[in-house]
Formats: structure tokens, C-alpha cells, sequence
């Protein structure tokens, strides 16, 4: 059998980052099979990876998450959104690397634009998809109808109903995609392609230090993720007020990203008085990051799945607000001792200001109560009910 894995990705392999450590395993598991398998995708690496087994063809033409410059952001979106434009540069590529992409018996996509672009191609069913997230994309389907208009829905719609897609497989349980397949398909009884749904992977670090939780009686807050209007880091610095203000609870916070709005955050935190308390280290390596969480009692997540799985195999209480299958993917893997969800009826992205009030108050009454009940929660309560790894993760996808 002969593949093509069809993909785009940032950098090199960091095997202390969660998303590409989970990406490197699943390409090694391609690799150690019998099949003959070659990888076509963009790379800004100055040393990309390199498999044994397998070809590896880079090219900056295919699409990147991450831009250089203003010329690449150009292309890529212009890739994303133009089936004329996507079309072209594969039919480029197939002639720069002498590839013929129907004659692969499988072709697996790992984007929605990289899918849309490979349908021309393939002449019979022979296409797998593999999707990182549907939560935005389901928001903005549901709520803006003149989203509708959109050349990229129009893509993800064809997607869906193409009958040269053999199946599409989500890193999740699966709420907000099958939300995403009743929007889209034209056909609800029988769903083609067929989607399927993976457990992510909860078991990344080994870490065998006990954790030494409220350190000379302060309570320490760790927030991670880009400083930018979704990852709500305005509401933290209020979370920390009202535990400072209305509970005198001595605690000390570090808010640890870097992003547009750095300045604006430590602006706010020096009008609220709060200074003393709070920290901003800027962007942190993951082998950085590992200090704040082993240091940290409690992790607050406001968007995002990452800072939350570091956060408990590192043994941090966590606060996570609730968004696409956060709540049924904690629940599945850990006991409920050692992190609380907010908002729990509230799955959406972008969310209401009397909602983000609401969010504030679960918050702080979470912290409350781990502040007063810490003694009640043991290193071995974070124990994950059944241990996923990224390398089971990657035998998932393969199989």
C-alpha cells in the first residue's frame, strides 16, 4: 500500500511540546509500517524531521500556520480560501517532487484547506482527514449566517459531503463535530465521510517530586497561554483581586505568554493595585514553563487544552473554563478532585460579558476552596483513571 501524508507544520519537533510530540509520534508510527509512506508539507526548520523509512518532501509552498512575512501570509491564505489557487500549487509541487497523487492508494490531509485541495486529485475513495479542532469553526457557523457566504465554508461543506473522503478523524470526543457534520452534511442519516473520535492523549511528563502544595502558606496561580482578548487574562487579574480583596488570601500569580497585549494587561494590573502580586515573565520555553508548573498550586484556563493536561501530570490544581469537550475529556481521564470546570452549560468560544462575570465568580470560589481544603488532595489523586500516551494516541490514528 502506498501513502501520501499531506500536512503543514511550524517548526521542528520539540518533543516537550505537547502538540508536537503528539504529531512526531503519530509520523513514527507511519513510519515503522510495512507501508511505503511519503510525507509532503511545509517546514520553516532549519533541521527538519527526519524519518528513516519514509520520504520526506518539504516545500514552502504548501500552507503554514505561521507566517514569516506579509508575502507568506499572503499565500497561505490565498491557499486556505482559493480552490483555483490550492489546485495550482499542488499541481506545482507534483511536478517539482515527480509525484502523482492519485496513484497513492491513501492520502491523508491534516487540515480542512489541505483536504479541499487534495479532492480534484483523487479519483475514487481513497482520502482520510485528520482535524485538530472544530470548536471556532462550529461558533461561527452557528452564530453568523453571513459566515455562510464565506469561500472557506463552501470548502468545508464539500468536505463533508465529498464521497472521495473515506473518513475524518477528530482529536476529541466528539461534540462540536458531530454539531459541525449536522450543520454541513446534506445527508444527517447516513454521515459520509464517516467521522471518528479519539481520546487525546493525558500522560505526557513522568514527574516522581511530590508536590509541595502552598509553600510558606501562599497560594500560588499560574496562568499560561498568549496574551490576546480570548485567553482572558483580564478576567484572571480580577479573579486575583477579589482573592486578595475579599478573602485575604496571600498568594502569588504568574501570568506566563507572551502577545499583543502584554503592555495592556501590566497596565491594568498596575491601575488595580495589584503589582505586587502578579508577575509577567513573558514567553517561556516548555522546559521554562515545567518551573511555574511544578511550583504552581492551582492553574487557571480560560481558553485552550494544552496548559490544562501539562498543568495535572505536573500535579497543579486546575480551573478550566468549559468550551468544546473539555468537561467529558477531563471527566473520562481524571478524578474531579483535582480540577473544577466553570460554566459548564456554556461550550462556546467567544462568550457574553454576564457570562465572563459568572465565569469570575466559579473562579474564585474554586480557589477559595482549594485554598481551605488543600490538605484533602494527595499526588496520587492525579493519577489518570487510564493512561493515554502520545504513542497510544499515534497506534489510534494508525489503526
Amino acid at each position: 500500500m502506498k501513502i501520501l501524508y499531506l500536512a503543514g507544520f511550524p517548526n521542528e519537533y520539540d518533543d516537550n511540546v505537547f502538540i508536537q510530540a503528539r504529531k512526531k509520534s503519530v509520523i513514527s508510527c507511519f513510519e515503522e509500517s510495512n507501508y511505503k509512506i511519503d510525507f509532503l508539507y511545509n517546514s520553516y526548520a532549519e533541521h527538519p524531521l527526519i524519518l528513516a523509512n519514509a520520504k520526506m518532501y518539504y516545500s514552502r509552498l504548501l500552507p503554514c500556520s505561521v507566517g514569516r512575512s506579509f508575502i507568506e501570509k499572503i499565500h497561505c491564505k490565498l491557499f486556505e480560501y482559493s480552490g483555483l489557487y490550492s489546485t495550482f500549487i499542488l499541481r506545482l509541487l507534483e511536478k517539482k517532487f515527480n509525484l502523482k497523487i492519485n496513484s497513492y492508494d491513501v492520502i491523508i490531509a491534516e487540515s480542512w484547506h489541505h483536504l479541499a485541495a487534495v479532492l480534484p486529485f483523487a479519483k475514487g475513495r481513497k482520502i482520510i482527514g485528520r482535524i485538530y479542532g472544530t470548536s471556532n469553526l462550529t461558533e461561527r457557523i452557528e452564530k453568523n449566517s453571513i459566515w455562510k457566504l464565506h469561500p472557506f465554508f463552501n470548502r468545508i461543506k464539500r468536505v463533508i459531503n465529498s464521497d472521495k473522503i473515506i473518513g475524518i478523524i477528530f482529536n476529541s470526543t466528539g461534540s462540536r463535530s458531530r454539531t459541525l457534520f449536522e450543520l454541513l452534511s446534506d445527508n444527517t442519516e447516513k454521515l459520509s465521510p464517516v467521522p471518528v473520535y479519539l481520546d487525546m492523549p493525558n500522560s505526557l511528563f513522568s514527574t516522581e517530586k511530590p508536590k509541595e502544595r502552598l509553600k510558606d502558606g501562599t497560594l500560588q496561580l499560574l496562568q499560561v497561554g498568549r496574551m490576546t482578548d480570548r485567553h482572558g487574562f483580564d478576567l484572571t487579574i480580577k479573579i486575583v483581586e477579589r482573592l486578595v480583596k475579599q478573602h485575604d488570601i496571600p498568594l502569588m500569580v504568574s501570568l506566563v505568554g507572551g502577545g499583543a497585549l502584554q503592555d495592556k494587561i501590566r497596565d491594568l494590573i498596575k491601575k488595580r493595585g495589584l503589582a505586587k502580586y502578579i508577575k509577567m515573565p513573558g514567553y517561556r520555553s516548555m522546559d521554562e514553563l515545567k518551573d511555574f508548573y511544578a511550583k504552581a498550586d492551582i492553574v487557571i484556563n480560560y481558553y485552550g487544552f494544552n496548559p490544562v493536561i501539562e498543568a495535572l501530570n505536573y500535579k497543579a490544581f486546575v480551573i478550566t473554563r468549559e468550551f468544546g469537550e473539555m468537561g467529558k475529556i477531563l471527566d473520562k481521564a481524571f478524578n474531579r478532585k483535582i480540577y473544577r470546570v466553570c460554566l459548564t452549560d456554556c461550550k462556546v468560544v467567544e462568550i457574553e460579558d454576564s457570562l465572563k462575570e459568572q465565569y469570575v465568580d466559579e473562579v474564585v470560589k474554586s480557589a477559595v476552596w482549594y485554598f481551605n481544603n488543600f490538605l484533602q488532595i494527595s499526588d496520587s489523586d492525579f493519577t489518570p483513571k487510564r493512561k493515554i500516551t502520545s504513542k497510544d494516541f499515534a497506534q489510534d490514528v494508525f489503526s
